[in-house]
C-alpha cells in the first residue's frame, strides 16, 4: 500500500529547500492557521486529502495499481493597509508553490509520476484582528504516484 505521508513529507522538505519558501512556516496536517501575524511571514499547510487505488488490470496484485492522491497546500498571504496588496501577496505566493511542485516531479527522484489537475481556490480568512487583510489559496494537485511497498 501507498504510505501518502511519505509524500506529504517529500513536498513539505521540497520546500523548505527552496530559498523563496524556505522561510515560510511549513506544516504538515496541522491546523490550518488562523493568525494573520504568523501568515506575513510566510504560512504553508500541506495535507493529503484521497488515495484512488485503480487496478491496471484486475488480476494483477497491488503493486499493478497505480495509486492516484489528492493532496491540498494552503498558502496564506496578507496586508496591514489593503486588501490588493494581500491579493497580491497571496498570489505570488501560489505561483512559487505550483512552480515548485511542477519542479519536484520533473527531478524524477519524487513519488509524483504525473500531475493530472491542479486546482486553486481562494478565500478570505477572519482573523481575530480586524485590521488585518488576510487571504488563502487552497491549491489542490491530483497527482498519479508509483508505487511504493513500505
Amino acid at each position: 500500500m501507498l504510505n501518502v505521508s511519505k509524500i506529504t513529507e517529500q513536498i513539505a522538505d521540497h520546500f523548505a529547500r527552496n530559498y523563496e519558501l524556505s522561510k515560510f512556516k511549513i506544516t504538515r496536517s496541522e491546523p490550518v492557521n488562523d493568525q494573520a501575524a504568523v501568515a506575513s511571514n510566510g504560512w504553508i499547510g500541506i495535507y493529503k486529502t484521497n488515495v484512488n487505488y485503480e487496478p491496471k488490470s484486475l488480476s494483477q496484485n497491488i503493486s499493478g495499481w497505480k495509486p492516484t492522491i489528492g493532496i491540498d497546500v494552503i498558502v496564506q498571504g496578507q496586508s496591514m493597509r489593503y486588501g490588493e496588496t494581500a491579493e497580491d501577496d497571496l498570489e505570488a505566493k501560489v505561483e512559487i508553490i505550483i512552480e515548485d511542485v511542477l519542479r519536484l516531479k520533473q527531478e524524477g527522484t519524487s513519488y509524483i509520476e504525473n500531475i493530472e489537475d491542479i486546482n486553486v481556490q481562494y478565500g478570505i480568512v477572519v482573523s481575530e484582528r480586524k485590521t488585518y487583510f488576510f487571504q488563502q489559496a487552497i491549491i489542490s494537485f491530483i497527482c498519479e504516484t508509483t508505487y511504493d511497498p513500505n
